[in-house]
């Protein structure tokens, strides 16, 4: 299907106002089948917040891409 081979990670910070959505899409995408992660940093939309989210964001993405796909 459309959604076979999916795997996501999404962050937001806790002081973003569209964190509730987020949390929403990733229930929604959960309910669909879909790995997916959230992680939440207590920050907001800026570039600290996204470097403290790439790491371990990015890694536990490819850990578990590669895992799975049997390339680990």
């Amino acid at each position: 299907g459309l959604l076979a081979g999916l795997n996501i990670e999404m962050t937001c910070g806790t002081g973003e106002e569209t964190l509730d959505n987020n949390r929403l899409f990733a229930g929604l995408l959960r309910r669909a089948g879909v790995p997916v992660h959230l992680r939440e940093n207590r920050d907001g939309h800026n570039y600290c917040a996204w470097r403290d989210c790439l790491d371990p964001g990015l890694a536990d993405l490819l850990t578990r891409t590669w895992t799975r796909e049997g390339h680990g």
